[in-house]
């Protein structure tokens, strides 16, 4: 099975290093020359109305995004392949007073029965200050590095499976309230959100989880692009109704994300403590970059996770969890090494990323839980 899948990675990682060789280099982010690019033209369009003077309404425009995902999985438990959309959201945004935003994005899973799957995002923010900003409403919850960043961000085609146990996930968009701000270097986090999410807001009343993060960039002491280290602190109420969160009463973490020139590097060790049946659990992840040319990254990222108990630690949703000989097993240790390369056409707006995933589940129980795989990923991510 290996060697079924080896020519379609290769094939992937090749196609983008010729692209990058043989095309124009342009930035990882989208055009800021005086005179717009046709990408910039074409992103343009999403803006239905903008005029920064108008002290009623500033901008009305469109956003979203559509991922798609191909990947396979080739283990000693059996082996799975498939595409998959990964990701179809649309949205409104509107910015008016000067001073806030008015946010609505809905999310479609069109591989079967109803696409219509909810809201994502209706959020309502106050821009007061780059100090301080504050959001009511449905929203996405920040916390672990990868969990912070948008999914059109993201530098590999899936979060790894540390961000995966302790974050909420992206399905798990929660009505609450946050505040957060940039002072000086500091930048702080802090959010009460409901624990139940369904495809409208929630019951309000199903307990609660809080957040809240501190972080401080340390690019101008290290004469670095960005080097910025951050404290995350989540609390779970335990309420039988939170369905949001996973099953951790307190998680704690400290990430550092370092960018000098091409080189960078994320690292993120998080320990949380179980609800229930769950056993205690932490781990850690590290994840250098290189930017061979401006628009191809090379990515590399090792995973660490430990279970302080026999079935801590769940298989990897996408894609390991869809093999039949894996699905609902559990084990207490797990590794993973990934390498993958990013083409950038125009930034992260419109990007191909492909991957190779070697992981390795250990299961001290003897219930069945261990097993070893080669996952290959390949992903288009479009947004606006």
């Amino acid at each position: 099975m290996i060697a079924k899948h080896l020519p379609l990675a290769a094939l992937i990682l090749t196609a983008s290093l010729n692209m990058a060789v043989a095309g124009t280099p342009v930035t990882t982010t989208p055009s800021r020359a005086t005179e717009p690019s046709e990408f910039d033209k074409i992103w343009g369009l999403a803006t239905l109305y903008k005029d920064k003077n108008n002290p009623w309404l500033e901008e009305v425009s469109f956003f979203g995004r559509a991922h798609t995902n191909w990947a396979a999985v080739d283990s000693d438990k059996g082996n799975w392949s498939d595409w998959e959309q990964r990701r179809l959201r649309a949205g409104l945004k509107v910015k008016f007073l000067q001073e806030f935003e008015l946010k609505t994005e809905v999310r479609f899973i069109p591989q079967g029965g109803s696409a219509y799957a909810g809201l994502t995002e209706a959020s309502l923010t106050w821009n007061a200050d780059p100090a301080f900003r504050l959001t009511v409403g449905k929203q996405l919850p920040r916390y672990t590095l990868e969990g912070a960043l948008s999914s059109n961000e993201l530098l590999t085609v899936e979060r790894s499976l540390l961000a995966n146990t302790f974050w909420v996930g992206e399905e798990n968009f929660s009505t609450g309230i946050t505040a957060t701000g940039d002072i000086g270097h500091w930048q702080y986090y802090v959010a009460f959100l409901s624990g139940e999410s369904d495809k409208a807001f929630g019951d309000l009343d199903a307990g609660f989880y809080s957040v809240t993060s501190l972080g401080y960039d340390f690019a101008t002491e290290l004469g670095a692009d960005k080097a910025l280290l951050r404290a995350d602190y989540v609390y779970n109420d335990g309420d039988g109704g939170n369905t949001t969160t996973k099953p951790f009463e307190n998680t704690v973490g400290l990430g550092f994300d370092f960018k000098q020139g091409r080189f960078g590097v994320q690292s993120n060790v998080l320990r949380a403590s179980g609800l229930g049946k769950q056993p205690d659990a932490w781990g850690f992840v590290l994840m250098p970059t290189y930017s061979i040319t401006p628009k191809l990254e090379l990515v590399a990222r090792y995973t660490f996770l430990d279970g302080e108990g026999a079935g801590a630690i769940k298989p990897q949703r996408r894609y390991e969890n869809e093999v039949p000989g894996i699905t609902g097993t559990k084990g207490d240790g797990y590794q993973a090494g990934y390498l993958g390369l990013n083409y950038y056409v125009y930034g992260h707006k419109l990007k191909f990323q492909s991957g190779i995933e070697y992981s390795r589940m250990s299961d001290s129980s003897g219930k069945g839980g261990d097993y070893s795989a080669w996952n290959y990923l390949a992903g288009f991510r479009l947004s606006f």
